[in-house]
């Protein structure tokens, strides 16, 4: 058994919670939580300027296009009266 002693031995234990009950745990998670919603956010505003961009792309094109028509049509009339104008002579 042992020597008795007058001084009764004592063992100091520590028992430290676990990580996730640690504060850089929580720290981390919410850094996370933050940081992905900003990335998140970053990619829609991204997507909403790139479909923005192209709809200005698109109406750019068709106000083109319309005017190149319009011009053409314009043409046409010019041309027709004129062949008219020259037919009545």
């Amino acid at each position: 058994m042992g020597v008795k002693s007058a001084v009764p031995a004592r063992l100091r234990i520590t028992i430290t919670p676990p990580y996730w009950k640690a504060w850089w745990f929580y720290c981390a998670a919410g850094g996370s939580v933050l940081l992905i919603t900003w990335l998140l956010y970053r990619a829609k505003t991204n997507r909403i300027r790139s479909e923005l961009r192209a709809d200005r792309e698109f109406s750019r094109q068709l106000i083109e296009s319309q005017e190149a028509e319009r011009k053409r049509v314009a043409g046409e009339r010019v041309m027709h009266l004129l062949r008219q104008l020259f037919t009545g002579l």
